[in-house]
């Protein structure tokens, strides 16, 4: 599952960072998880490179790639489901 972080939540890490406070005292205040601090610090730059604007803005253009879709990926899957679409099966009696 992903955590949504806003922007005023990344300042407060940002602030946290300048403070040299560890990620479970800046999460604290925060009510999120020191996993939920610690893997925006990965995903962003880690502690030294980290900042609130950009992460925010790198995280929005994630959520929104382009991504394939699971039967693109699973040859196991899609060829079942081909089979049924070719029989004029609707899609909703296959994933029904």
């Amino acid at each position: 599952m992903t955590t949504v972080l806003s922007l005023a939540e990344r300042e407060e890490i940002s602030r946290g960072l300048a403070l040299n406070a560890s990620s479970r005292t800046i999460a604290a205040p925060l009510e999120r998880a020191p996993q939920t601090v610690s893997r925006n610090l990965g995903r962003h730059g880690g502690r030294a490179k980290y900042r609130a604007a950009v992460a925010k803005e790198r995280a929005r253009d994630n959520a929104h790639r382009p991504k394939s879709c699971r039967l693109q990926n699973n040859w196991a899957l899609r060829d079942p489901v081909a089979d049924k679409l070719a029989a004029d099966l609707s899609p909703q009696l296959i994933f029904g």
